[in-house]
């Protein structure tokens, strides 16, 4: 018997059992061929009809399927490693030609474990690294520090086991392979961590050197082709105080991902010092999300996006725009705007007397300003949607990239009033749902307008990345607390 009918207690019974299938059933197929695996062994059954072939032809056409797998196993058991082929991995479009040259390319960083495309943003995000490598656009940097008794080894144990179980944490990014971007996942891949004892200086030395090594840090970026893409580096300023320093590239993860990513890290880590198995939800590999977005209805998002933005004649610009260099170096700045509590409550109870969410006011709100800044009543600008589809189980813990950015047009119609303009955004919102998975490059070539449409984005958060961390380091039996936690270039799109 098989494995799983000799745990189970099942056996074939030697009786005969008659026909499975009447006589006078019509036969649906030429031939019906059934194979099953017994006491170690894989039997085949041809069914065919004798009005149709010889018993001589049947008999030719077993031996010789028999000569092949026989060729197939002797192929195989010959073979050092296992070789991948296009029925192992997501991206059924490969050629086994394709795909090893793939393989021998891409050897001296690792061994496949799978390939698959790009999401449309993480094209934009490849695309615009290959462009301008040195802008670090798309360059993510978490600050924040911790007191109390830390074990570096766990520490690194944690991130080892954190890169072992998410696969896009082991995944790299190349264009030049094929006609299509891919992400590659490599079976194995080191958490690049990076832990110094600086408590010998003086407090300025510290605080300068500190300072250096962000800026430095940030300065490296990452090789989307070779780069481990996330990595953590430790500085010990005090005998129990610690800087950490955690970068990563935003093609990796979304912002979402952050506040899991840093769970998961500290849930590891006390589960180390505490001896005991970490609690982790069950792991929806990202591939899923992949296979999922080949699948959508691109054909219908073109006639969607073509007709939402049908009529749009203009060029929304913002006020005292610059046209600034393709290649250089991102240097952004952050200006904090803070809306009183006051203010705050009284959005919220307009956008629930409305039954429009906090998002739509905001980005209304926005649009009218777009207005009145341009002298036209019909703006177009960007907006970036969370593009986790909830019929994906676990998508909510998923890591990956599932943002994507969309345009959004705000069109006024004569005297309307911003109560109606608001609830028609929203409406429109709501549509736009079930194409707001395509690239946001496709859509701008249907326009007359280009990669022109859109010149900026306006993008609504809501996770609190610094209150969740704050909270973490209190969930182990050796409390750490964490605190001063900062956040660099959360999302920046650079649209073509």
């Amino acid at each position: 018997m098989n494995q799983d009918s000799v745990q189970d207690g099942i056996k074939f019974s030697p009786y005969f059992s008659g026909p499975s299938v009447s006589e006078n059933n019509k036969r649906p197929f030429v031939l019906n061929i059934n194979g099953i695996v017994t006491e170690g062994r894989l039997s085949l059954s041809i069914n065919y009809s004798p009005k149709q072939y010889h018993r001589e032809t049947m008999e030719q056409l077993a031996s010789l399927y028999k000569d092949c797998l026989n060729r197939v196993v002797e192929h195989c058991v010959t073979k050092e490693q296992t070789e991948l082929t296009p029925s192992d991995i997501s991206c059924k479009s490969l050629t086994i030609e394709q795909l090893d040259q793939i393989v021998e390319q891409t050897g001296h960083i690792g061994r496949i474990e799978n390939v698959y495309p790009l999401t449309p943003l993480q094209k934009e995000m490849l695309y615009e690294s290959e462009r301008n490598p040195i802008s670090g656009a798309y360059f993510v940097q978490i600050m924040f520090d911790m007191r109390g008794d830390f074990d570096v080894d766990s520490f690194a144990q944690s991130l080892d086991q954190l890169m072992q179980r998410h696969a896009i944490l082991r995944t790299n990014f190349y264009s030049d392979f094929v006609d299509i971007p891919l992400q590659i996942v490599y079976k194995e891949k080191k958490f690049e961590f990076n832990y110094e004892d600086v408590t010998g200086t003086s407090e300025l030395q510290r605080e300068t050197y500190v300072d250096e090594y962000m800026e430095q840090d940030k300065a490296r970026g990452f090789d989307l082709q070779r780069d481990s893409l996330i990595r953590m580096s430790v500085l010990r300023t005090k005998p129990e105080e610690y800087r950490v320093i955690w970068s990563f590239h935003h093609i990796l993860m979304d912002g979402w991902c952050m506040s899991l990513v840093s769970k998961e890290i500290f849930e590891n880590y006390f589960a180390i010092r505490e001896n005991r198995k970490p609690q982790v939800t069950l792991l929806t590999p990202y591939s899923q999300f992949i296979e999922w977005l080949e699948q959508q209805d691109h054909q219908g998002a073109i006639t969607y996006w073509s007709h939402y933005l049908e009529g749009y004649e203009g060029q929304t610009k913002l006020p005292g725009e610059k046209i600034k260099p393709k290649h250089e170096r991102q240097n952004s700045r952050t200006l904090n705007c803070y809306l009183d509590d006051v203010l705050v409550e009284q959005m919220k109870q307009i956008a629930e007397q409305q039954h429009v969410t906090l998002h739509t006011l905001v980005q209304t709100a926005w649009g009218v300003l777009l207005q009145q800044y341009n002298d036209s009543n019909d703006v177009v600008f960007g907006s970036v949607v969370s593009g986790r589809p909830p019929v994906i189980p676990g998508i909510e813990s998923m890591i990956g990239l599932f943002i994507n950015a969309i345009p959004v047009r705000i069109q006024a119609q004569g005297g309307e009033s911003f109560t109606s303009l608001m609830k028609r955004n929203q409406s429109q919102a709501v549509e736009s749902h079930a194409y707001d998975t395509y690239s946001l490059y496709d859509i701008q070539n249907l326009t007359k307008q280009k990669q022109s449409l859109i010149n900026h984005v306006v993008v609504y958060q809501n996770f609190p990345v610094d209150h969740r961390m704050e909270s973490l380091g209190q969930k182990g039996e050796i409390p750490l607390e964490i605190m001063n936690v900062g956040v660099q270039n959360i999302i920046v799109l650079i649209l073509r």
